[in-house]
């Protein structure tokens, strides 16, 4: 499906954050919060996810018709996403390594994932490039809270079909 503009195209961000809450909100059955909540549940557990671009890859592509013809774009990038899992360990069922174990099993279904980004049918995920480049854990004992960074970097594709009419 064609986007309804180049800017709206680029803005691969937004894309892969509503894309990937979609997806963990469905496979996890938690909330998910991203960068554009503005009204963001703070119940335990939840995930907080933000996307960044990184950088423009190698590859190049000539946009083939519409508006934006001729014009050559960047249609490989590498984005971050940032995963704080959040949870309670004196809740029942909230276990750390049960949490951490469903969320790292979820970002390896790839097929899931491109699933959601095939939706507004934009951009899919390169197989295989997702990976785990940092981590961490705070503890919040005013909250009783833990959270557990996940930190991924993966190959986003812009579709050949989704370049504006």
């Amino acid at each position: 499906m064609p986007a309804a503009s180049l800017q709206v195209l680029l803005d691969v961000e937004a894309e892969a954050e509503s894309a990937l809450k979609t997806y963990l909100v469905t496979t996890l059955q938690v909330s998910v919060a991203n960068s554009s909540d503005t009204n963001a549940s703070l119940t335990t557990p939840r995930i907080e996810l933000k996307a960044t671009k990184l950088r423009d890859e190698m590859h190049q592509c000539q946009i083939p018709s519409g508006s934006a013809a001729g014009l050559v774009v960047f249609d490989q990038m590498t984005v971050r996403l940032n995963l704080d899992l959040i949870y309670s360990p004196t809740m029942a069922g909230q276990s750390q390594a049960t949490l951490k174990g469903l969320l790292r099993r979820a970002l390896l279904n790839y097929d899931g994932i491109n699933a959601a980004l095939a939706t507004n049918g934009y951009y899919f995920l390169a197989k295989y490039t997702l990976r785990q480049t940092d981590g961490d854990r705070t503890i919040n004992d005013d909250q009783s809270e833990e959270t557990v960074s996940t930190v991924c970097e993966g190959s986003f594709w812009i579709r050949p079909t989704a370049y504006p009419a």
